[in-house]
């Protein structure tokens, strides 16, 4: 199973191009969109992309959303969906849940450490910050490890993590498409099997 997770485009057009062709790649069976789309020109945009190729995006309204009625007009919900954080959804066996974020950065890291620590999901997607963060929690240790992707993805192209999700529950912030604060636009890739995951940060 692929899933491809992106967040925070803020009206970056030229990136839309290269999720275009990223989603064409690597044909996801599934899209995971976590909120900060911005303008209706925007969700147009990212809605002809769903439909020329066919696929499906649940996701989640940021906190900077413009006309949100008119974004809704925009987009097909056949394709593109739109909604409240938080999002609960359900793959095979796995609880997913989709998340925008809350006020600051800090904030918002305390409110996915405390979904992790409840032990009720599997996977936490989420955005707002910009950054690109990897949280593993450890059911039986009941700690909290996080990865400065970030400072990978400065050094390199991708970043590639392995976990198992029979042991850990995690979080993951796919960074900014916009890359308007971190001066580095990226999205995720995560690919699951028999509960074994393989997550990919990619620079576009």
């Amino acid at each position: 199973m692929k899933i491809l997770l992106f967040s925070d485009t803020h009206d970056r057009l030229d990136k839309f191009d290269k999720i275009f062709q990223i989603l064409k790649e690597i044909k996801p069976d599934h899209v995971f969109f976590l909120g900060d789309l911005v303008s209706p020109f925007a969700a147009e945009r990212l809605n002809s992309i769903f439909e020329n190729l066919k696929i499906t995006c649940k996701g989640v309204w940021g906190n900077n959303e413009g006309d949100v009625l008119t974004i809704l007009r925009k987009i097909n919900p056949q394709r593109f969906t739109l909604e409240k954080q938080p999002v609960i959804t359900k793959i095979d066996d796995l609880i997913i849940v989709l998340l925008h974020g809350i006020k600051t950065k800090d904030s918002t890291l305390t409110m996915i450490d405390g979904y992790l620590l409840t032990e009720t999901a599997n996977i936490i997607l989420f955005g707002h910050t910009h950054e690109p963060c990897f949280k593993e929690y450890d059911r039986n240790q009941k700690n909290i490890k996080t990865l400065n992707v970030l400072a990978e993805l400065k050094k390199s192209e991708e970043f590639r993590i392995q976990t198992d999700l029979e042991k850990y529950a995690i979080a993951i912030n796919p960074g900014e498409v916009c890359g308007w604060l971190t001066g580095i636009s990226s999205l995720a890739l995560l690919e699951i099997q028999d509960k074994k995951a393989t997550l990919i940060f990619k620079r576009i």
